[in-house]
């Protein structure tokens, strides 16, 4: 290619990027090695055009919620929900749950278009709400903890906090927290390291235990901490609030399996259904089809 890059778009992982640049590879005849050379060869060669669409078709799926009117900031890593009525539209932004910007979408859409409106939540007995009142409901539960840059994650539900941080007018989300006082550390550690000896720390006693750090680590952080509570000893299994969810990576893409299993071992069950119908033999699961024996995620031997 006389030595100049072609460009084959953004891709959600470093795999699915060497499938792409080996896919590519074969389209155009080069004499590469391939990285991914089984699943390259079984997709098929594309142009970089190909690749490029696809590519933005894989992103466009990813920030796509599976609730009405709710959709994903890609820039500001934040939810927002939106409606149109009586020839206006409605944005309500900043949101760090899905869950609860399609909540307070449906209360704002019970306001506007009464018992007609199409709701996420039909089955909920919200209450409905101005545009104004969600605002100042919103202004009151960011104001609400005696730290500064922390804030309930969700109205209603007040169990985790979140921390947040403004730069220059800009707003770093510093990632979710069991408790009021670990968001409080994370916004100070994040104050010094982006104000310095300018910091207005809220705990500056215990500021020389912790070191500062962006808010991309923080988050990494919180995220790792996240996911110590939620893990199962199942593949694909994961804990939401009292129940357990399900999903599978198939081609790339989450799939949702539910969110609503009663028990760990149901959604297991569900993920290993999905699993023999997607991957086949190839599939790794959680109990063996035969025996019922637990393999927490791996795959059977000798399996035809």
């Amino acid at each position: 290619m006389d030595g100049k890059g072609v460009y084959l778009g953004r891709w959600p992982s470093r795999r699915a990027a060497d499938v792409a640049r080996d896919r590519a590879t074969l389209y155009l005849r080069l004499d590469r090695p391939l990285r991914q050379a089984t699943e390259a060869r079984k997709l098929g060669p594309a142009s970089p055009a190909q690749l490029v669409l696809q590519a933005k078709h894989l992103e466009k799926k990813r920030t796509t919620s599976r609730f009405l009117g709710v959709s994903w900031h890609t820039k500001q890593k934040f939810w927002r929900a939106t409606i149109k009525a009586r020839g206006r539209s409605y944005g309500i932004a900043g949101l760090y749950n899905e869950e609860q910007a399609a909540v307070l979408r449906d209360r704002l859409a019970l306001h506007l278009l009464g018992k007609g409106a199409v709701l996420n939540f039909p089955g909920r007995k919200l209450k409905a709400a101005s545009y104004e009142q969600i605002q100042r409901e919103l202004r009151e539960a960011r104001s609400a903890s005696r730290y500064r840059g922390v804030a309930p994650r969700v109205v209603a539900q007040r169990d985790t906090w979140s921390a947040q941080i403004v730069i220059r007018q800009r707003g770093h989300f510093l990632g979710r927290y069991d408790t009021e006082r670990q968001a409080a550390i994370a916004y100070d550690r994040a104050a010094r390291h982006y104000l310095g000896r300018r910091a207005r720390l809220n705990l500056p006693a215990l500021a020389r235990r912790y070191v500062p750090a962006d808010a991309a680590t923080l988050r990494a952080e919180a995220h790792a901490e996240l996911k110590k509570t939620k893990h199962s000893r199942f593949h694909g299994v994961s804990r939401q609030r009292a129940l357990w969810s399900a999903s599978i990576v198939h081609r790339y893409q989450v799939q949702r399996l539910g969110s609503a299993f009663a028990t760990e071992e149901e959604a297991a069950a569900a993920y290993d259904n999905a699993a023999l119908r997607l991957h086949g033999r190839k599939a790794k699961l959680n109990f063996h089809p035969e025996t019922g024996e637990e393999l927490c995620g791996q795959r059977v031997r000798g399996r035809a």
